[in-house]
C-alpha cells in the first residue's frame, strides 16, 4: 500500500516523459532527496513541477535539473511554481536552436538568473517579465532574437505598465512586420 502510494505520486512524471524504469527509479529517489535536503518543498509539489516541465518537452535526463531551477524560483520570486514551470519550460523549448550544445538545465539557470536580476533592478516583476517573454518567444525566434534579449525587451515593455496579453501580441506583430519588410527590401 505504501509503495503503491509512492508510485502514484510520481505517476504524472511517468506519463509525460519517456524513460527506462531505471531512469524513473533514479529520478524518483532524486526528487525525494531534493525535497528532503535541498529545497523546502513537499515531494508531491516537486513531482507536480516535474510533470509540468516534462509536458513542456524537457527530456528525463534534464528533468531533475530544470525542476530544481523552477522550484528555487518559486521561493525567491513572485512566480508560483507551476507558473515558473510552464513559462520556463515553454521559453526553453521555443527558443532552443537545433544542434545547440547548451543543456536545458543550463538554459533554465540562465533564464532564472536573468529573471531575478531584471526583477530586482527594474519596475516590474519576474512573473510579468516571464509572461511577456513567452508571448513574444515565437516571433522573436523567427526574427533571430536570442532568449536573453527577449527577457530584456519583455522587461522594458512590462516596466511601462503594459500587460503581457497586449504587449506580447503587439510586439510580436511589429517584429514580424519588420522582418518581412527587411526581407522584401533585400540587400
Amino acid at each position: 500500500s505504501f509503495i503503491l502510494q509512492l508510485n502514484t505520486r510520481f505517476a504524472g512524471i511517468k506519463q509525460t516523459v519517456e524513460g527506462t524504469e531505471r531512469q524513473f527509479v533514479k529520478l524518483e529517489m532524486r526528487m525525494r532527496a531534493i525535497a528532503a535536503n535541498e529545497i523546502p518543498i513537499d515531494v508531491n509539489e516537486l513531482n507536480k513541477l516535474g510533470e509540468i516541465v516534462g509536458q513542456m518537452g524537457i527530456p528525463i535526463t534534464e528533468l531533475e535539473g530544470v525542476t530544481k531551477v523552477v522550484a528555487k524560483l518559486g521561493f525567491t520570486t513572485n512566480l508560483a511554481g507551476e507558473e515558473a514551470a510552464l513559462g520556463i519550460g515553454r521559453l526553453i523549448t521555443i527558443m532552443r536552436e537545433a544542434g545547440e550544445n547548451r543543456t536545458f538545465t543550463d538554459r533554465a539557470e540562465r533564464i532564472a538568473a536573468s529573471l531575478v536580476d531584471l526583477g530586482n533592478k527594474f519596475n516590474t516583476t519576474e512573473s510579468e517579465i516571464l509572461n511577456m517573454s513567452v508571448r513574444m518567444a515565437g516571433a522573436a525566434k523567427t526574427v533571430g532574437i536570442l532568449d536573453h534579449r527577449v527577457l530584456g525587451l519583455a522587461n522594458a515593455i512590462s516596466s511601462m505598465g503594459i500587460r503581457p496579453e497586449a504587449g506580447g501580441t503587439a510586439i510580436s506583430r511589429v517584429m514580424i512586420e519588420i522582418k518581412n519588410r527587411v526581407d522584401e527590401a533585400g540587400d
